[in-house]
This record gives structure tokens, sequence and C-alpha cells, in this order.
């Protein structure tokens, strides 16, 4: 037990990386989490397109013969704040794009808080967590779009945001968060 403690002593003690020459960015070499990958990723991407929003505006909603998707199922998006702590919501308004040609993507409607501020910075990235079927989901993003709804009251009333846009108190703006994903990670371990 005395040689396990001294060596390990000795890892923490030794410059980031030079322990493990290889610790991936995303995992922190974590053996409980699995990449996702081949068929089990394509049969993945197929069911977040059915796990996620239509991201419809009220107006949308109303629209005669429209159905609002079931099963929808909500997720956590993190990001790094500008202190380098980490700021997590809970959303609902997301989008799985799978793309035949280029990066899969997730497309998000998120109000304005410190994790949209986050996110809407040059290149920044976020983990998306979506939990179904006894498994956590970790979506690594890239943001390559943001687009903001600056609040009007008229906008509101004509039913222009997201269905579940809540910062009309606020009078908050909206964003559209479009991001490439990088990497999709599965793991049983995650409490939530």
């Amino acid at each position: 037990m005395k040689k396990f403690l001294t060596f390990l002593l000795i890892v923490m003690m030794l410059p980031n990386g030079a322990a493990l020459a290889e610790i991936d960015a995303y995992t922190g070499a974590s053996a409980t989490k699995i990449w996702v990958a081949g068929d089990e990723l394509a049969a993945l991407e197929e069911m977040l397109t059915t796990k996620c929003d239509d991201l419809a505006t009220v107006a949308e909603t109303k629209a005669e013969g429209y159905t609002a998707p079931k099963g929808i199922v909500t997720a956590q998006i993190a990001s790094v704040n500008p202190d380098g702590s980490v700021s997590i919501s809970t959303i609902s308004e997301w989008k799985y794009v799978n793309n035949a040609e280029g990066a899969d993507q997730v497309v998000m409607e998120l109000t304005q808080a410190q994790c949209t501020e986050n996110l809407s910075v040059d290149n920044a990235r976020g983990s998306l967590f979506v939990v179904f079927d006894g498994a956590t989901y970790i979506l690594h993003l890239d943001v390559v779009d943001v687009d903001e709804q600056v609040f009007e009251q008229a906008a509101y009333e004509a039913g222009e945001f997201n269905k579940h846009y809540i910062g009309n108190t606020e009078g908050l703006s909206s964003f559209t968060v479009t991001c490439d994903v990088l990497s999709i990670e599965k793991t049983y371990a995650l409490i939530w």
C-alpha cells in the first residue's frame, strides 16, 4: 500500500501530461467513458434526431397541422465561464441535425444568460449531456454560428420567439447557437 501511495504522489507531482503521455481533452482518461463510433454511432445519431425538439416558434405551433414532437429529452449544456469555472444550463430547446455531408450539428435556442454568453465568444466550445435509455451521452461541440434575436415586445406578441422562450419579462435576447459535433461519448457512471 505504501508503494502505491508513493507512486500516486509522484504521478501527482509530475507536470501535466508527463505521467501519461496521452490524455485526451474530453475524458481525462476516464475508464468509465466510451467513445461512440461505427455502427453504434450511426444508430445513436439517428436516435438523437428523435429525442430532440423541433425549435418551433409560438406562431409555428399555432399553424394548422402542427404536431409537437414526442419523447423530447431535456439536456444540459456546459460551457466555460471567463474565470475558468463551469456553467451548466438545463435546456429542452435543442435539435440534433444528422448531416449526410459534413459534420453533424446541434442547434440550440438559449435565453440570454452566462452559459449563452460563454458560447457566443470566438472559438467557443461546449458539451451537451443527454440522458436516455440508462446512459449519458456527452456530445462535444464546436460553436460555428450564433444568431441573436433581440427582444421586442411586438415580435414576442406575434409569436416570433421559440415556444419555450422565457425571457420576455426581463426583455432578454434569445440566441440560436449552432455547433458542429466533434465527438460523442457514452457513460453509465454519471449521476444526474
